[in-house]
């Protein structure tokens, strides 16, 4: 399993992101990311931006599963104020492994 990940906006503007391949991690950093990402109920690609907020941080989530049976890639787009619930501790797993990108 595959997840990228990349933050933007927010009141500079700045552009963090990282990817995270399970394949290769140690088989328990490896279980943790794929815990986190069965956990988060990220299933279905889609986007969920608050149209009233302004200088929020979105952020944008894809899942490659690699394997019989999984069902491909899911990508999300989300800022502050519309993440999911479930989906909060993987987004801050994927924070904490960021690093400061160029914008596309």
């Amino acid at each position: 399993m595959k997840v990228t990940f990349l933050q933007s906006g927010g009141f500079a503007g700045a552009t963090r992101g990282c990817a995270v391949d399970s394949a290769l991690l140690d088989p328990e950093a490896a279980r943790e990311v794929e815990g986190l990402v069965q956990a988060s109920r990220l299933t279905a690609s889609g986007t969920s931006l608050s149209p009233a907020a302004r200088d929020l941080k979105q952020y944008e989530i894809a899942v490659e599963r690699r394997g019989p049976g999984d069902r491909g890639a899911v990508r999300v787009v989300f800022d502050d104020s519309t993440v999911p619930p479930a989906a909060r501790a993987l987004l801050a797993y994927l924070k904490q492994r960021a690093r400061p990108t160029r914008p596309a």
